[in-house]
């Protein structure tokens, strides 16, 4: 009987631990503008011009977004006139319609159509 509760008290555990592993490679807080964005980072909001809660996307990766993106801003500074362009996606890895794109400090406040996932690369 002992043997089985501590089976089950090491199930629980692991089930607890992997509740907080995140759930995709962006990670998620509300925010209400570009301001919000880090420096040297790639945003996305749920909301129209900035709003709701926002999202940071995986530098020079394909990454799913946590939730449908409809505003997007490249906050990396323009350094050895490397241009480095974010792109939105329809679908999930950077597959469907290219719904937009937005190269180092320029924002996009409505996209089209809600997107799934992003992709950044240099020009």
């Amino acid at each position: 009987m002992l043997r089985k509760l501590a089976h089950i008290s090491l199930a629980a555990s692991a089930a607890g631990a992997l509740a907080l592993l995140p759930a995709a490679n962006a990670s998620a807080a509300t925010t209400s503008g570009v301001e919000d964005c880090p420096l040297s980072s790639f945003c996305g909001w749920n909301g129209v011009g900035f709003t709701g809660t926002m999202t940071t996307f995986g530098k020079f990766t394909c990454t799913d977004a946590p939730f449908p993106v409809r505003s997007i801003h490249n906050n990396y500074p323009i350094r050895w006139e490397l241009p480095i362009s974010l792109t939105v996606w329809s679908g999930k890895d950077c597959t469907g319609e290219r719904l937009g794109s937005v190269s180092n400090k320029q924002s996009l406040r409505n996209l089209p159509s809600p997107g799934l996932s992003a992709s950044v690369r240099y020009f």
